[in-house]
């Protein structure tokens, strides 16, 4: 025989308030949390299950991210040479900033799942994907107010239509909700003690008196520059020459 419980009122009332990802955490810390036997391992099971849906969220609002891109290079299309310069600005930025967004999820996706991820880069990579999707909004909205109601390119002619919005508003809403997930992962603040895992951990514990010098900035004009700026400023665009030891 089958005995059914009734669900607490509270946790009906939450699932009306609650998206799905942020429900799911708040129960299975309940579950746990009045479990003996689950108690001991609800550090270890918690951070896995939180980071696996975080995983299975991003790669969620990857495929929207990828379906929003589509629609609005269709519509790019579809307008053609009816597209102010401005017009065509707003819509080249925001392709190229949702394409930066698919980066930036799959770059956090492929931290998460690292063997000792560092959630602050994570954190940061979400925010930078948060960042496009407003971004990319901003600058349609900037675009048709520029322009003259009598133009092919006002809002009312080629603007984007509400299901355009409204995807670009839950792509953030998505990273929004990954970002509360982070938040969430027990153990967290633990794993990020240390470095990023983009810094060379062989030239951290390489001896200093071994150290080679690739580039010398001096004022005096000792060095290969006088200055940092102009240093940053010599380095060509995606050169695969590193530079890991300069000396001021």
């Amino acid at each position: 025989m089958i005995h059914l419980r009734k669900v607490p009122k509270y946790i009906a009332t939450l699932s009306l308030l609650l998206p799905v990802p942020l429900l799911l955490i708040f129960l299975s810390t309940v579950v746990s949390s009045h479990s003996p036997t689950l108690h001991k391992t609800q550090h270890l099971t918690s951070s896995g299950n939180t980071t696996e849906l975080l995983v299975a969220t991003l790669n969620q609002t990857i495929s929207k991210v990828n379906f929003s891109s589509s629609n609005f290079s269709d519509l790019q299309t579809s307008l053609g040479s009816n597209l102010t310069h401005r017009d065509r600005c707003a819509f080249g930025d925001c392709l190229e900033l949702l394409d930066d967004t698919v980066l930036d999820l799959t770059a956090a996706i492929s931290e998460l799942q690292s063997p000792y991820p560092v959630f602050n880069s994570v954190s940061m990579l979400l925010s930078a994907a948060m960042t496009n999707t407003r971004t990319c909004l901003d600058g349609f909205a900037s675009s048709d107010d520029d322009e003259d109601e009598n133009t092919y390119g006002s809002s009312k002619t080629y603007g984007l239509t509400e299901s355009m919005r409204e995807s670009l508003y839950n792509i953030s809403r998505h990273v929004r909700e990954s970002l509360a997930m982070l938040e969430n992962i027990p153990g967290k603040l633990e794993n990020d003690v240390g470095f990023p895992t983009w810094v060379d951990r062989k030239l951290l514990q390489d001896p200093t008196d071994e150290t080679k010098i690739d580039l010398v900035v001096s004022r005096n004009g000792t060095g290969n520059f006088t200055t940092i700026g102009e240093a940053v400023s010599a380095a060509p665009n995606l050169s695969e020459t590193r530079y890991e030891n300069v000396t001021c």
